[in-house]
């Protein structure tokens, strides 16, 4: 490998790295983003992030269409690259934990309002007269 094909290589590493960089912290970011139930926000990190993923999958394509080198950045680059990655899924998981959190709270308080409703339905019935029978008891 020559050193122009080299320093392209350290390149698509080094953009690839800060992309990566960008996606942990916008990983870490709907944590907080689901706590605080900003929904919108959250949705749309979503579409930034998969923007990001469609970018670090057209350098990894330019990456393995580059001769192999085993140089000592690059090797340094490729492993600080895997260690982002660890920590996204590891954030992923945790995200995806509270995210089925906040399902089940939302699933309990519908369950709620739907109970609440069918209460006030049983009251707003009209009540009819030939139905009803009264029974009076003297004593």
């Amino acid at each position: 490998m020559n050193t122009r094909e080299r320093e392209n290589l350290l390149g698509l590493l080094g953009h690839k790295k800060e992309l990566l960089s960008q996606m942990r912290d916008l990983t870490m970011q709907f944590g907080v983003l689901l706590e605080n139930d900003k929904v919108e926000m959250f949705s749309e990190g979503l579409q930034k992030r998969e923007e990001i993923i469609s970018k670090i999958d057209a350098f990894t394509r330019m990456e393995r269409q580059m001769p192999k080198n085993e140089d000592e950045q690059v090797t340094s680059l490729r492993q600080q690259s895997q260690d982002i990655i660890r920590e996204i899924l590891k954030t992923d998981e945790q995200n995806a934990q509270a995210a089925q959190k906040k399902i089940e709270q939302y699933r309990a308080q519908i369950r709620s309002l739907n109970e609440q409703k069918k209460g006030i339905g049983q009251y707003s019935k009209v009540y009819k007269k030939n139905e009803a029978f009264y029974f009076d008891e003297k004593k």
